[in-house]
């Protein structure tokens, strides 16, 4: 399986990334020079590359976004777990872009199989270990239901994961110190082990602080629950059908009424892939935003496309910066970003 191509040289001792910053300029000026910049610049570079070639060999199309939106896809409310930027455009109000899955959704309706991007994406959160402010996402929507999805999902990751290893395998080796968990994920193809909430519940009976209760039905699993589970199986997996109401309001519904036909893939520090099916009309679209008690008015155009072009859909986001951490087997996403834009550190370009 291992077919390295010395594109990074380095020393085949441990990649570790530097100590933390005095200055944005002393990052901007010390990253230059540092072994584990230059490594990731290389990575995330062929990174893009594969990405698009894998999307171009199923059919989609690259689409090009805007970075603000007057409707933010995770907005307050049951559901959303992080908090919209808001800046002012010629006056008005708007939100920096959190995904631009809406519109993904409306492009798939100029009779495209399938669209994708690679693009900022802010949060207004506190960055930690586990967050960025500002990240890069890719996204796809596709034609199609639940399962084909995360087929996509399980192929793509997997084909990057090869494209990795072959171009950067001794630099990914130096930093992670092994390339066993990459040859593991590709070894098993589809078969990626899948655990359901209702399943993750009993496998965490008597784990504290593994689950906590959004609302007296609705339930969703800690970032520890997340390790714990990738411990149980060793390696990643695709955890199911949660809770409606612990997800963002336009998931689709499964037949139980009670759970969504979402998922999460969960590789390195947890959750790296959020995917989904779409509501097809109008009528399940607002029942979900009442039940998650969010006003339907900012989201008029998006029920009058459901309701106008009814149409399955489905989609993903991945974080680029998480998918990199599991690549590189380390811990901190704030390590990731060459020029970093956090609340720490605000680089000047």
């Amino acid at each position: 399986m291992k077919s390295y191509n010395n594109s990074i040289m380095v020393n085949l001792v441990r990649l570790r990334p530097p100590k933390s910053w005095s200055s944005p300029e002393d990052h901007l000026w010390a990253a230059i020079n540092h072994p584990w910049y230059r490594a990731i610049q290389k990575i995330q570079s062929d990174l893009y590359r594969a990405t698009n070639c894998y999307f171009e060999s199923i059919g989609f199309d690259p689409v090009l976004m805007p970075v603000t939106t007057g409707a933010v896809s995770s907005p307050m409310g049951l559901g959303s777990d992080s908090l919209p930027v808001q800046v002012k455009l010629y006056s008005r109000d708007v939100f920096l872009a959190d995904s631009m899955q809406f519109h993904l959704e409306y492009l798939l309706r100029h009779e495209t199989p399938g669209v994708y991007y690679i693009m900022p994406t802010f949060r207004n959160e506190n960055s930690s270990p586990r967050h960025l402010n500002e990240f890069h996402h890719s996204e796809a929507e596709l034609r199609g239901s639940f399962e084909d999805v995360v087929r996509i999902i399980l192929r793509y990751t997997r084909t990057l994961a090869q494209e990795l290893l072959t171009r950067h395998g001794p630099a990914i080796c130096a930093a992670a110190g092994t390339t066993k968990h990459i040859e593991a994920y590709i070894a098993k193809g589809d078969n990626i082990p899948r655990i359901s909430y209702e399943e993750a519940r009993r496998i965490l009976e008597g784990q504290p602080d593994t689950i906590q209760s959004i609302t007296q039905k609705a339930f969703t699993i800690t970032a520890k629950g997340e390790r714990w589970l990738m411990n149980y199986v060793c390696g990643p997996l695709l955890l199911t059908h949660p809770p409606h109401l612990t997800v963002p309001f336009y998931q689709a519904y499964s037949d139980d009424g009670y759970h969504a036909q979402a998922a999460d893939l969960l590789m390195g520090i947890g959750e790296t892939v959020g995917c989904g099916e779409r509501h097809v009309d109008a009528e399940n679209l607002i029942r979900a935003l009442q039940s998650h008690q969010i006003s339907a008015d900012m989201y008029a155009w998006y029920v009058n496309l459901k309701r106008r072009f009814p149409l399955r859909t489905s989609g993903f986001g991945m974080g680029i910066e998480r998918f990199l951490l599991w690549i590189l087997n380390h811990d901190d996403i704030r390590d990731i970003p060459l020029i970093p834009r956090i609340q720490e550190i605000v680089s000047t370009p």
